[in-house]
């Protein structure tokens, strides 16, 4: 009799086992299937662009929608002015602004919109990104593309701290000069959910490393 009944326990246990790993199966494809997919990185590092101006290098990223490059308005120091933008393949062309923050305290809105000065040049446009329509999110995965320190085509990965801050996005992601302008990129969604602001070093009680993004869902 207990041999009778462990081989049916057995069988059983058999059977519970099957089914939990079906079940395991099972969801993991639906995972697989339901979770977006990573965007190609370096398709979308092809729309990022170096911006000179005489204040110094920045970066900056071409918009989808109308091929005008975005920066950080303090890279021409909240005024008016021209810039060379250096494009992934080489091509260099002279911009000016067409909009720029003149605000230097909310760096919430520091951006800058450079339109093409010469309009006889021809320029090999990228794709371009698009700019994110949904609101950030504490932990969205993000892909930070520029040129630290004048090193060009660098990324950096991190993740949204804080999502609503009065100084803007706060970020996970390390910044240099030369990062400012450069986008904030969705890496599920590739699109652009902010561009790179400042890092505030140990100024009235901030600790070093807490880095911000300026969101461009409103400029």
């Amino acid at each position: 009799m207990m041999k009778t009944f462990l081989t049916r326990l057995g069988a059983f246990l058999g059977v519970v086992s099957f089914s939990v790993l079906v079940a395991c199966a099972g969801h993991i494809q639906y995972e697989t299937t339901h979770q977006p997919p990573m965007v190609s990185l370096l398709r979308l590092q092809d729309s990022v662009v170096s911006v000179r101006t005489e204040v110094g290098l920045c970066s900056g990223w071409v918009d989808k929608t109308a091929h005008k490059v975005f920066t950080a308005a303090h890279c021409f120091g909240f005024h008016k002015g021209d810039a060379i933008v250096t494009f992934n393949n080489g091509e260099q062309h002279l911009y000016t602004t067409e909009k720029v923050s003149e605000d230097q305290v909310d760096s919430k809105t520091d951006h800058a919109i450079l339109v093409q000065k010469n309009h006889e040049e021809i320029i090999h446009y990228p794709e371009g990104l698009p700019i994110c329509h949904h609101k950030p999110y504490y932990a969205e995965p993000l892909v930070e593309m520029g040129n630290p320190l004048g090193v060009q085509q660098v990324m950096y990965f991190g993740s949204v701290a804080n999502p609503d801050t009065p100084d803007g996005i706060v970020v996970d992601i390390t910044m240099f000069p030369g990062n400012s302008g450069g986008p904030m990129i969705d890496m599920n969604e590739g699109c652009v959910m902010g561009s790179a602001e400042m890092a505030r070093i140990a100024v009235e009680g901030v600790p070093l490393g807490v880095n911000y993004a300026a969101p461009v869902d409103n400029f």
